[in-house]
């Protein structure tokens, strides 16, 4: 008699996320990541974001390496650590990935340039 036995790995600790680091309260603001499986493309990844505020979100599931994005908006300024983790379809989740610094403020400076009769804001 044989005996097989299927171990499922944690995902890899997803990257950073990116995305804005100042805002206003209340403008919602996209942040990327992405992870891959050691046991290959066919599980599927979802990523929890922590927002730094005390609320947490998941994603759709991804094709491990492929780009996944979140939506978040803060109601209140301060200094927020965006952070994600990675959780595959069999349920092995990674560790937090390291955070992105986010400041809110009602004070945001918008710089205007005008480049070749085109209007650029940063």
């Amino acid at each position: 008699m044989e005996v097989y036995v299927e171990v499922n790995d944690n995902p890899s600790t997803p990257s950073t996320p990116s995305g804005p680091s100042q805002g206003i309260p209340g403008v919602t603001y996209t942040y990327t990541t992405s992870s891959t499986d050691p046991d290959g493309s066919h599980d599927r990844i979802k990523y929890k974001f922590n927002w730094g505020d005390g609320s947490t979100s998941w994603t759709d599931w991804y094709t491990p390496g492929a780009t996944a994005s979140a939506l978040h908006s803060w109601s209140n300024e301060g200094t927020y650590y965006v952070k994600a983790m990675a959780q595959d379809e069999n349920g092995a989740t990674s560790g937090w990935s390291d955070a992105i610094t986010v400041t809110i403020s009602s004070n945001e400076t918008i710089e205007i340039a005008i480049k070749n009769q085109e209007i650029i804001c940063t």
